[in-house]
């Protein structure tokens, strides 16, 4: 069943909480080659709009709004089921978890220029574990912390350098080691914002 909703969309709902449109810039990644790697990650926040509950209509719906975003899945009670998907007019696709129509839990969002992100989502936001593939042949896995980049993971770039160590806001920051592909000598030690600042044997 189809209800065209006559709304600006998803993001124009819940403007206030951040929104479908709502961009983020999470901080350029430092490393070797770091134009193979996307500069930016957008955050996602989609939220079914209490109009949605009033419909108050069980069962496997599928809502379109004026903007082009859609949501498909499986109402109970004024509620979105999981699993769930989002597919939004830009091409973006979120499949995953929710909980009280926001996303929260387990979800895999896709972009349209080939970028995967597989994790742990609290309301609407990255957070937790995940692991974001990049199409160009570079990924990340590791911790994510309100929609960032923050904590401990492991880059592995187009080239075949690798990072592994405590990571700020997308950057080498804290203790990590840094490989590199073509045989150079590693990096392993204390990192600032992205910059190699002190050498030291890491257990």
């Amino acid at each position: 069943m189809t209800h065209p909703l006559h709304t600006h969309g998803l993001a124009d709902l819940h403007r206030n909480q951040g929104g479908i449109g709502q961009a983020l810039a999470l901080g350029a990644l430092v490393a070797v080659k770091q134009s193979d790697l996307s500069r930016f990650f957008k955050i996602e926040r989609p939220t079914v709009h209490q109009f949605v509950r009033q419909l108050n209509r069980d069962g496997p719906s599928e809502f379109n709004f004026s903007n082009g975003d859609k949501l498909i899945g499986t109402f109970k009670g004024g509620f979105v089921l999981s699993p769930a998907r989002v597919e939004y007019a830009d091409g973006k696709v979120f499949y995953g978890s929710f909980l009280k129509n926001a996303i929260h839990g387990t979800g895999t969002m896709t972009y349209p220029n080939g970028d995967r992100y597989d994790g742990t989502f609290v309301k609407g936001r990255r957070h937790g574990r995940g692991t974001y593939r990049f199409a160009t042949g570079g990924r990340y896995v590791g911790d994510f912390n309100n929609d960032m980049l923050t904590g401990v993971g492991s880059f592995v770039y187009a080239n075949g350098d690798t990072y592994t160590g405590q990571v700020l806001n997308g950057m080498h920051h804290g203790r990590g080691k840094q490989t590199f592909a073509g045989g150079r000598v590693p990096l392993e030690g204390v990192w600032d914002h992205g910059a190699f600042v002190q050498m030291e044997r890491l257990n």
